[in-house]
């Protein structure tokens, strides 16, 4: 890299954090299709799945008051006696809001309207914050994790709003299915989805899945590649609902099997042609996207791993 230019922009005079609770996710995604329709968006918005939302609410801090202990005891009480919500299915959305104390006024008028329409509880900032806090804490939950013979990872996809709520549903049976061929119980397993990045026309959507593979009896030579090999059959479950093949991760050397699939002979060509040109020696990115694609067939997962 030589040459770089830099967009500055000021500080935001109002950073605040807010949450909102829907009934189930499916209820969650009706909701943030109609707030990217509205395009009054905030800094930051996603929903996460029932899983992820105990996952990040379990990494809080120990409280050390016994009044503190006492609200979020009231909190729940009010959450699930009162307002009817059911804790194994109810989900979070998170939220920040960033700019003028005008803006981020109007951003929440508008965000809490339409969370009213569909029987969202708003949970407060605190909430908030801590739902961002375990995307920092996740890297390393999963380090940790994997000394105990736990292996996690992430991928991501867009889609139309049309089909998120389809395709986390398809991937989510195809992904325990996919585990349960190969020895992985269900009750072994971590599924979750998190819906972000509003567009009008779609939104982003992160699959996260993980399992002990010592339950399993996966041998540990074979746990990157029977990881692949589960993670390959979600693609295709997401190509099949309608889901591109990469949002921001890129394609890279594993998910460049597929690129068949998503562009036809002439723009692979095209690029193919292109990479020669300025890169005849394959200095770059070697053999990452579509280089040497006619030669993928002959790639194992083992070759992928190495």
């Amino acid at each position: 890299m030589t040459e770089a230019v830099l967009r500055v922009r000021p500080i935001p005079e109002v950073k605040e954090y807010s949450s909102i609770v829907f009934h189930d996710f499916e209820v969650g995604i009706k909701f943030m299709d109609e707030v990217a329709r509205s395009r009054n968006w905030p800094a930051s918005i996603r929903v996460v799945d029932n899983q992820q939302f105990k996952a990040s609410q379990a990494l809080k801090e120990n409280n050390t008051s016994m009044a503190k202990n006492i609200v979020e005891a009231l909190k729940m009480f009010y959450v699930l006696r009162i307002k009817g919500f059911d804790i194994n299915k109810f989900v979070g959305c998170t939220i920040v809001f960033e700019g003028s104390r005008i803006e981020v006024d109007n951003q929440k008028a508008n965000l809490y309207r339409i969370a009213a329409k569909y029987h969202g509880l708003v949970a407060g900032s605190e909430t908030g914050l801590k739902g961002y806090f375990l995307t920092f804490a996740i890297a390393y939950v999963r380090d940790f994790a994997a000394q105990y013979s736990y292996i996690a990872e992430s991928f991501e996809t867009s889609c139309p709003w049309s089909k998120v709520s389809t395709l986390c549903s398809k991937v989510r049976e195809r992904l325990i299915k996919a585990c349960l061929d190969r020895g992985i119980k269900e009750d072994r397993l971590f599924v979750s989805f998190r819906v972000t990045q509003l567009y009008e026309t779609g939104a982003a959507v992160y699959v996260y899945f993980g399992y002990n593979y010592a339950y399993a009896n996966i041998s540990k030579d074979k746990v990157v590649e029977v990881y692949e090999e589960i993670e390959n059959e979600c693609r295709e479950e997401v190509l099949k609902q309608g889901g591109s093949l990469s949002h921001h991760h890129g394609i890279g050397k594993i998910r460049k099997r597929f690129m068949k699939r998503i562009l036809p002979p002439m723009a692979l060509d095209l690029m193919q042609d292109v990479k020669k040109s300025l890169d005849p020696k394959n200095v770059f990115a070697i053999n990452n996207t579509i280089y040497r694609l006619e030669n993928e067939e002959k790639e194992d997962l083992e070759g992928h791993a190495h």
